[in-house]
């Protein structure tokens, strides 16, 4: 490596700067070189010595990227990711997320900060400038980030960056647990129109939405009323409750057992989502009379919720039917969601005087998410959660008095 002056004494011809050129071999042999002079630093002789030393010590530690892979901008890259799957759901997915990295797409890989992601990450989950200000959900966002930080890992690997600039703990960062809204809570009444509607079916009260499903009206589907009241009395997430089979409910001790979760693929299980996430949880005698109903000539790996073609479900399967459902019954947008029965589950259990610790072993989650979740709630054991749920239980059956308690007592 060197550092040369041009010219190398005397002054420049008139109206030339004089400069100072570094040159330097890559690991490959190939020459590189960078010009400094005072139209570009102030100080052109110690930049070129400053560089000169900055591409030694990275050549010896092998962290040296080509200057040229440093100016691939983000964009470039992200396309060359989606044109490197065949499977047409993939290439979508990976589509989605190009459409979606703003004003990142456009930067080089190596002059992107970890200041720029998280502005980017940011304004996914507030409002993105270029989709008018309309935000992500909480797991759109999570997943944008994941496949960013895979791109910039990939990156690293190939020698493109000699860091990812995606912080360690962005999601965190971001996707803090929140209060849960009084709004995203449906109401008992809410729950028992949901599962009336699931039973009989009916017209959708938005229209747009057979457009979606190709057809006026939801036939009767009373394994969704089923895995509604199930949602109720246990918790569950939507993939807790997608991943039951026969063999993880024990009908006589009146407890189902968590072991697994299904979420995008009928059929096709993984791990659940924390070590918390395995749990045993009470069931109330309703809920049990109704599943000694629905477990007659099923088998031990069958799952609980059958679906609507006795396949099973998923969560995202059980999202688009709840989103279905509500058209029907015609609820805020917000309570579309199958999440909102565990809001109503844990807030119920709170309100009825259960310790935050017993609910947070019962939901799967820790005592410090539940609290900063669930805390406006509030007013140890299962046998006392069990009273809980038998009102819980009776509470979304037409023949038993409405128990519902919201926003430091004020009634729903």
């Amino acid at each position: 490596m060197s550092v040369q002056r041009r010219p190398k004494k005397g002054k420049p011809p008139k109206g030339q700067p004089v400069r100072w050129i570094v040159r330097y071999r890559d690991p490959a042999g190939r020459e590189h070189s960078r010009t400094f002079s005072a139209a570009t630093h102030d100080q052109p002789e110690r930049a070129a010595k400053n560089f000169d030393a900055d591409q030694a010590a990275k050549l010896a530690r092998g962290t040296w990227i080509d200057p040229t892979d440093e100016k691939t901008t983000l964009g470039q890259l992200v396309d060359e990711w989606v044109e490197q799957t065949d499977n047409t759901g993939t290439r979508g997915v990976r589509a989605g997320f190009r459409s979606n990295l703003g004003d990142l797409a456009d930067m080089p890989i190596g002059r992107i900060r970890s200041s720029h992601v998280t502005v980017w990450a940011t304004a996914l989950h507030r409002g993105r400038p270029w989709k008018g200000g309309r935000p992500l959900s909480d797991t759109t966002v999570s997943m944008h980030i994941s496949r960013l930080k895979g791109v910039f890992d990939r990156a690293v690997e190939d020698g493109l960056i000699a860091r990812s600039p995606v912080p360690s703990r962005l999601k965190a960062s971001i996707l803090q647990d929140r209060e849960v809204t009084e709004r995203e809570v449906p109401s008992f009444d809410q729950v028992k129109a949901m599962c009336a509607a699931a039973d009989a079916g009916g017209k959708f009260a938005d229209k747009r939405v057979k457009t979606v499903v190709g057809r006026k009206k939801l036939r009767p589907a009373p394994w969704l009323s089923m895995a509604i009241r199930l949602g109720v009395d246990t918790g569950l997430r939507a993939g807790e409750l997608s991943g039951l089979q026969w063999q993880d409910v024990d009908l006589d001790a009146r407890t189902v057992c968590v072991e697994r979760q299904c979420i995008k693929r009928l059929g096709s299980y993984s791990a659940l989502k924390t070590k918390r996430s395995r749990r045993v949880v009470p069931l109330s005698r309703v809920m049990v009379k109704e599943l000694k109903v629905w477990a007659q000539d099923r088998e031990p790996t069958d799952p609980v919720v059958p679906g609507a073609r006795g396949g099973g479900t998923s969560s995202i399967h059980l999202s688009q039917w709840m989103r279905v459902l509500g058209a029907v019954v015609g609820l805020d947008d917000r309570l579309w969601r199958f999440h909102g029965l565990r809001h109503l589950y844990a807030s119920s259990m709170l309100q009825a005087g259960e310790p935050i610790t017993t609910v947070a072993a019962l939901i799967g989650d820790s005592v410090q998410t539940t609290s900063r979740v669930y805390a406006h709630w509030l007013p140890g054991a299962q046998d006392a959660a069990r009273s809980s749920v038998e009102s819980l239980a009776g509470s979304v059956r037409d023949d038993a008095p409405v128990l519902r308690v919201v926003d430091g007592g004020r009634g729903r």
